[in-house]
């Protein structure tokens, strides 16, 4: 929560739109429990593969095409 705090911090004083700012908290903080929510708790290591699953799971999915190169 409080890396989340410091990211909105660093995107104000890059003077973003308030909008932008406030969703892209929204989905941190979304995933932050989606996360806390998995048993058994991924290792850092496999974090790359529960993002995948999280954005698989949400309406409309997503498929790995759409993830960046470094995924």
């Amino acid at each position: 929560d409080s890396l989340i705090r410091k990211y909105e911090e660093v995107m104000i004083g890059k003077n973003l739109v308030p909008s932008t700012i406030s969703g892209r908290i929204r989905e941190l903080d979304k995933f932050g429990l989606w996360l806390k929510k998995q048993r058994p708790v991924p290792l850092l290591e496999d974090l790359k593969e529960a993002i995948k699953k999280l954005m698989e799971s949400k309406p409309g999915g997503i498929n790995s095409a759409r993830l960046p190169r470094s995924f």
